[in-house]
């Protein structure tokens, strides 16, 4: 029989709960101000993968080494380090909220800097001669990077101002996918872990399966919100009216390929779709892991069990919680969708995935293993009780040697590209990449 989970709220009660514990027990808080709640430093990282990003593509001319770093040495950095249980007390949580300023910095910074960097990549991988296998690794890299994205505009329209939602929502236009605004906001946190949520991988559904299935419903879902909002709540007669912001959307999903193919030829149209669907299926991946498997309960002909903490995955680990932007505390999320993410929560009674969010996202690619490793997570949620220490090894085992894999292959590009650089003399380069 499933477990049976009370309801859950994250609010002062939980903070309250959690300030007796200790450093090691899950939700623990420390006096002070502790670095790693204060501090923004740590959610500057990002910036230093842009930093080797460029000097992977534009000086080396080999992408694969930044590749390795961001799929193999950031879940590996995750294995090695302790996790982060940490949480605010109430006096912290309000002076966490009083600096908020300082933690949109590094967000409001990366809306800046990943258009002006793709747009400068693009070109780059435009006109640059380069041998043919530089264009894989290079590609994959910016559409990960634009994948990454995704989740900065998502932290900054979940909030209640105006200018941060436009600015979201805009932030992922170049994706080709801004309807995403209006389906997470007003379908997937309504209907998550329901069949009636494109969002949510249901139990024993591959990546592969799952991708399609909510890029088309997804957009559907965008179409159908924004039609009754427009009708039922605007009294329109008809959702055919320039206030729709669909057909905004899809008029530019359709014009910025053509404005792209003005500046950049159709070579620099067929890179920027790669790109955006690269950029989607990464999200989307992370969408994939965020509610796999779970479900919410039916209690009426139309109507399921309110939201709580058992319908969302967490994720404790150290570096991905950083590099996301603690998107891994998601139950927190979904209970105060408004919340800035530093103060975001873990709690213990969560479902908590074996793996941090990056690494989870490069096994979903492999089935049986994903399977293999949820089918134990999730028997065990159910049972109320903690994985035991073969369960944990057998996960492990199939960790390893999917990074193994991984490293194998990125190294084996990165060696090739080096002595085919080495060969590869380009004859003819644009004035404006010489400078």
């Amino acid at each position: 029989m499933d477990r049976q989970i009370p309801s859950f709220t994250f609010g002062d009660n939980q903070l309250d709960k959690t300030e007796h514990q200790k450093p090691g027990e899950k939700g623990y808080t420390l006096p002070g101000r502790p670095f790693s709640l204060f501090s923004t430093l740590p959610y500057y990282s990002f910036y230093l993968l842009y930093i080797l990003g460029f000097i992977s593509v534009r000086v080396d001319s080999n992408p694969y080494w930044i590749n390795a770093i961001i799929y193999v040495g950031i879940p590996l950095m995750d294995l090695l380090t302790p996790n982060d249980w940490l949480n605010p007390n109430p006096e912290q949580y309000k002076i966490l909220m009083e600096r908020n300023f300082w933690f949109k910095v590094p967000l409001w910074g990366l809306v800046l800097l990943e258009p002006l960097s793709f747009f400068y990549a693009m070109y780059h991988l435009t006109f640059a001669e380069v041998p043919l296998i530089f264009y894989p690794g290079a590609i994959f890299i910016i559409g990960t990077v634009a994948g990454h994205h995704f989740l900065i505009a998502h932290e900054i329209f979940h909030k209640h101002e105006k200018l941060d939602k436009i600015v979201g929502t805009l932030a992922v236009m170049k994706s080709l996918y801004m309807h995403f605004y209006i389906e997470h906001n007003y379908g997937h946190h309504k209907n998550l872990c329901t069949p009636q949520d494109p969002a949510t991988a249901r139990y024993g559904e591959s990546i592969y399966r799952f991708l399609p299935r909510t890029m088309i419903g997804s957009y559907k879902s965008a179409w159908s919100i924004e039609k009754k909002r427009l009708t039922t709540m605007k009294g329109h007669k008809t959702h055919w009216v320039p206030q729709n912001r669909m057909i905004w959307f899809t008029a530019s999903y359709l014009t910025i390929p053509v404005i792209v193919f003005f500046f950049l030829g159709m070579k620099g149209v067929l890179f920027y779709l790669l790109h955006v669907l690269i950029s989607i299926m990464v999200f989307e991946t992370v969408n994939y892991i965020e509610h796999y498997g779970l479900v919410r309960k039916k209690i009426g002909p139309n109507e399921y069990e309110k939201v709580g903490i058992e319908h969302s995955w967490n994720a404790p680990q150290r570096f991905s919680n950083y590099v996301l932007f603690k998107l891994q505390r998601h139950s927190d999320h979904h209970a105060n969708s408004y919340k800035p993410y530093q103060t975001l929560l873990s709690d213990e009674k969560s479902p908590m995935l074996p793996h941090g969010y990056l690494l989870c996202l490069i096994l979903a690619y492999f089935p049986t293993i994903w399977f293999r490793m949820m089918d134990r997570v999730i028997l065990a949620y159910r049972q109320g009780r903690k994985l035991t220490e073969d369960e944990k090894r057998e996960s492990k085992k199939d960790t390893y040697y999917v990074l193994s894999v991984l490293s194998i292959i990125f190294s084996t590009l990165f060696i090739l590209t080096f002595f085919i650089n080495k060969q590869f003399k380009p004859t003819v380069e644009k004035t404006l990449l010489m400078i």
